[in-house]
């Protein structure tokens, strides 16, 4: 399946991006607003042909000093701790430890100011905040799109932004950028933001990339119903644990719905569950098959722990029924009673985290 997987990254470079028409690369994501003691069975999948697709949400804050908003602004982070108060443990851990790269970066439009506030790329994660001020109110979602570019290429297949707190006159956002591919130790990225009204701003962001990571091969490969799914990675850092995986399977509807339920269970050796934070995949068909390649990351894992156990399952609705969502936003209901007769079910195993 390697050499397929290598073709398909091939493809996705070839492809050119427009973001009007999206529908073969699959783009999940799933963000946890704060650390819960059991993880997360939230997920949303989209089908696209562009190598990036956007979904938006920004950080609302203030600069005003009005009494009535005193209160408020004084609960927002201050400008470079966005990611210390976000509530997700890979930030905070990372930006504990000193990893995240402040910028402070501002770019002025009109009457709205931009500006970059702190980036962090590992290898498990890429992450970015920033905030939008104004001198007038404005809608959360007043940006309208937001595009990642490394040597002139997009360099990101999907964009998740999240935000808290909100004032009409200032927004705080985090960016978690999902790449296609692995970036080197020292790059720029080229940032642009664009506002409804047509504003852009522009950004070249020098980006050191950490090297606290370790990434373990794994290559277990295991097939069920027709699905062969193979753990190629487990990269490990202070931002999280990400499991890189790859699917093949025939091109048929009702087994690519199956193959979409695909998730990952994660224990460590003592005894916690990991929490999953993001994921994401893209693929596409040829002579009748599906390739697939993606990625999970879940919570940080602590040094105490030397080794953990993964357990592939299908997350699968109790009445056997799949509910989607297509391009356009029709509901599909996906009946995979078909299957009901077919073991589905994975074996565990377990991954050693430290050198023997």
């Amino acid at each position: 399946m390697t050499d397929k997987i290598q073709l398909l990254k091939n493809k996705i470079n070839d492809i050119p991006v427009p973001t009007e028409k999206l529908d073969e690369i699959i783009l999940r994501t799933v963000q946890e607003h704060k650390p819960k003691t059991k993880r997360s069975l939230s997920r949303k999948i989209i089908y696209c042909a562009s190598a990036i697709v956007a979904a938006f949400g920004l950080l609302l804050g203030s600069a005003t000093v009005s009494p009535a908003l005193a209160s408020i602004v004084s609960k927002l982070p201050v400008v470079g701790s966005i990611f210390s108060e976000f509530g997700d443990p890979g930030l905070e851990q990372m930006s504990k430890l000193g990893l995240t790269q402040m910028v402070g970066e501002s770019k002025k439009v009109g009457e709205k100011s931009l500006t970059i506030d702190e980036v962090f790329y590992d290898g498990t994660r890429f992450t970015l905040s920033y905030s939008l001020e104004s001198e007038k109110p404005m809608n959360e979602d007043y940006i309208d799109s937001i595009d990642f570019l490394v040597n002139g290429e997009h360099i990101s297949h999907g964009l998740h932004n999240q935000i808290t707190d909100s004032i009409s006159t200032h927004y705080n956002g985090i960016v978690t950028i999902e790449t296609t591919n692995d970036l080197p130790e020292e790059f720029s990225l080229h940032a642009v933001f664009k506002g409804i009204e047509g504003e852009k701003w522009e950004f070249s962001l020098p980006i050191h990339t950490h090297t606290t990571v370790k990434t373990i091969k794994t290559n277990v490969e295991q097939t069920v119903a027709g699905i062969q799914l193979s753990v190629t990675d487990i990269v490990n850092g202070p931002a999280g644990l990400k499991i890189k995986y790859e699917k093949g399977l025939k091109e048929d509807d009702l087994l690519k719905y199956l193959s979409d339920q695909i998730t990952f269970r994660v224990e460590d050796n003592l005894g916690n569950e990991l929490a999953l934070n993001t994921g994401s995949s893209f693929g596409f068909s040829e002579n009748g098959e599906i390739y697939i390649e993606g990625n999970d990351v879940f919570h940080p894992v602590s040094s105490e722990v030397k080794a953990i156990t993964i357990l592939p399952y299908f997350n699968l609705p109790k009445d056997g029924k799949i509910i989607e969502t297509d391009s356009e936003g029709n509901e599909i209901i996906v009946d995979i009673s078909k299957f009901e007769n077919t073991k589905l079910e994975f074996d565990s195993f377990t991954v050693p985290l430290t050198e023997k």
